[in-house]
């Protein structure tokens, strides 16, 4: 061992710290028996303690269950609320965050917490925008709980500037994480919209129970904080092109085995797989797979919950009584799916040798097993295993940018959660297994609900870039109230007016008749954080009575106020940034006026390139991108 082992901090401080001693090749069967062994006593002794204790006192133990060297899984079904945050698990990685949430599921946690929107160096940056981002990865990644990392009470001592103390910035003492959601947030008068879109997501997301295909054995007792998927958004909470880049101060530092790094990067295109073919999938540790059993209809059993198939991926080693368990499960026809070379060892020291030997018979025996599938290359999957998953909600072409979260509601009723991670529309066209003939739109934004209609054999959604649907399908007629609201269509809409010359007042500064531009890009405008009103003119020919008219906003940096004609419209705060405006416009000239709320960041790198010592360590820093960015335009559809 050596000082610092088992603190998390200690640690990402000294990422080069090994044991002062080593002694022999096998000291790392040691160091797991040791993990393993606190990981026990930390669930019985603290965990355990903690959640009786508040249990007769009608309380709930929320925790977060990670730290160090543990069963992760195992500590998450140990808590009342298992509970993960968005700094850490790689600084925001879906792989990590399922820990938490395959935990809960596997032993029965039905709400899943998350300490949401705080990132490293992200003071003064979080936007709606990046809060629905958050939330819908969180949620896609299974968390049905929503708690604020910082909602700090106003408090305005003297010596502080005029917005008052903020807890988790502080030049001094180099404080530097976000997020302030209080009142002093430019953004707080859209709280309230930001929180129903959470607060209807959550109500369907802790409907039924969770509803995964699959399980991916996994084998070790810790994250790797080094890795994270190339191909996810949102990780460490930059949103890039659009803030400041991460200081190299920031970046993921490797403190783990090179080994769990290493599985964790190669396992990562296996899970991208899953995703884009819309497999829902869930984590499983050695003490869920000792347990697993076989029903009848050959489904895997564990605690009330069942699943199609078992995934072994590229094993360096697995626990002899997992092993021995998944041979006699795969003799009764269990589906296991087995990438790579049969494991050769286990990873506990007593009696090494022989049950190493053990453990590999048992895989060897459960690779020639004919129900078992054992592929050498991740390429086979598809021709090999795929047609034996059968989905209740299918995509009819593979796509890299969904993910998804799945609940079964009742028998033969499911709600799917599906996230568009791309900056561009997709078109996600589904089928359903028969029977399940009633398919419904739920959008959590608005509340709406819509009937989905067939469309040349599969019911299609265009879902915005960055956006979220839910997905609804029964054997039974809804009876909750539905809309007949028309859905803007981008692939069909057309433009009618688009607005070139801009007026922009914000504060005391005026541009006139101007194009639209990102304002970090402007000397004026650079370091200013007040909102701005653009006003704009424009001409509409005709109206036809049959069709649609909307307002595309284009890029939005942060939130817009939208008036036509002097009628206020709506409040635009998540992307699409698309409104229907066809009650507000008249046939000839129209005016548009659209105000813009911006992030407080950029002031305060103003304030700081002024020598104002509360901001000092944000001198030199970049800006966020503000302003109107467009194109707007009016569509018709």
């Amino acid at each position: 061992m050596w000082r610092g082992y088992n603190n998390m901090y200690e640690r990402m401080a000294h990422p080069a710290n090994a044991p002062y001693f080593s002694l022999g090749a096998d000291d790392w069967r040691l160091r797991y028996d040791y993990d393993l062994t606190l990981s026990d006593l930390l669930q019985k002794h603290f965990l355990n303690s903690s959640k009786h204790w508040a249990n007769a006192r009608n309380l709930l133990h929320r925790t977060q269950t990670y730290g160090f060297n543990m069963d992760i899984m195992a500590a998450a079904g140990a808590a009342s609320i298992p509970e993960v945050e968005t700094m850490l698990f790689s600084k925001g990685s879906e792989n990590g965050y399922k820990l938490i949430t395959s935990g809960a599921h596997l032993y029965n946690r039905p709400i899943i917490s998350c300490e949401t929107a705080v990132y490293f160096k992200r003071a003064y940056m979080t936007t709606p925008h990046k809060l629905k981002l958050t939330f819908d990865k969180l949620f896609s990644s299974g968390v049905n709980q929503i708690i604020y990392h910082g909602t700090p009470y106003r408090y305005f001592p003297e010596g502080y500037p005029k917005e008052g103390w903020y807890p988790f910035y502080n030049s001094a003492l180099g404080i530097d994480f976000s997020s302030n959601i209080n009142e002093n947030n430019p953004f707080w008068k859209y709280i309230s919209q930001i929180n129903q879109y959470a607060q209807r997501a959550q109500y369907v997301l802790r409907s039924g129970k969770p509803h995964a295909d699959v399980l991916i054995y996994y084998p070790f007792l810790n994250y790797s904080e080094e890795v994270a998927n190339p191909r996810e958004v949102m990780i460490a909470g930059e949103l890039k092109d659009t803030e400041p880049s991460l200081p190299a101060e920031n970046k993921n530092v490797a403190y783990n085995r090179a080994i769990d790094t290493e599985w964790l990067k190669q396992i990562m295109p296996l899970i991208d797989e899953l995703n884009q073919l819309g497999i829902t999938w869930d984590w499983i540790n050695d003490a869920s797979l000792q347990e697993l059993s076989l029903l009848h209809n050959k489904r895997l059993s564990i605690r009330g919950n069942e699943y199609q198939s078992l995934i072994l991926f590229q094993l360096p080693y697995i626990q002899l009584k997992s092993a021995e368990n998944l041979q006699k499960l795969a003799k009764k026809g269990a589906n296991i799916l087995l990438i790579g070379d049969v494991p050769t060892q286990q990873p506990n020291y007593f009696n090494y040798q022989k049950n190493d030997i053990k453990t590999q018979k048992a895989m060897q025996a459960l690779a020639k097993t004919i129900g078992s599938h054992h592929i050498k290359e991740q390429a086979e999957m598809l021709n090999n295993w795929y047609p034996s998953i059968q989905l209740p909600i299918t995509y009819m072409q593979p796509n890299p940018t969904l993910r998804q979260q799945r609940r079964k509601l009742s028998e033969g009723s499911y709600a799917q959660f599906i996230w568009n991670e791309s900056d561009s529309w997709q078109e996600v066209p589904i089928q359903t297994e028969k029977g399940l003939e009633y398919a419904y739109w739920l959008d959590a934004t608005d509340g709406s609900i819509r009937v989905a209609n067939l469309e040349k054999g599969a019911y299609r959604y265009q879902l915005p870039p960055y956006s979220s649907i839910f997905f609804m399908v029964s054997k039974q007629m809804t009876e909750m109230p539905l809309t007949s609201k028309v859905l803007y269509n981008p692939s069909v809409a057309k433009a009618v007016a688009t607005p070139e010359k801009w007026h922009i007042q914000a504060g005391t500064i005026k541009v006139e008749n101007t194009t639209l531009f990102d304002w970090k890009t402007h000397p004026q405008l650079k370091y200013n954080s007040a909102p701005a009103v653009y006003t704009t003119e424009f001409v509409i020919n005709s109206l036809s009575p049959s069709k649609r008219y909307y307002l595309s906003l284009g890029k939005v940096y942060y939130a817009a106020d939208v008036v036509v004609n002097g009628k206020k419209v709506s409040s635009e705060v998540f992307m699409p940034f698309v409104t229907d405006i066809t009650p507000y416009l008249q046939q000839g000239n129209n005016t548009l006026e659209i105000t813009i709320t911006n992030a407080a960041y950029n002031d305060f790198v103003g304030q700081a390139e002024k020598g104002e010592k509360v901001f000092k360590k944000l001198k030199g820093s970049d800006t966020m991108s503000a302003g109107l960015i467009g194109p707007v335009q009016i569509m018709e559809q």
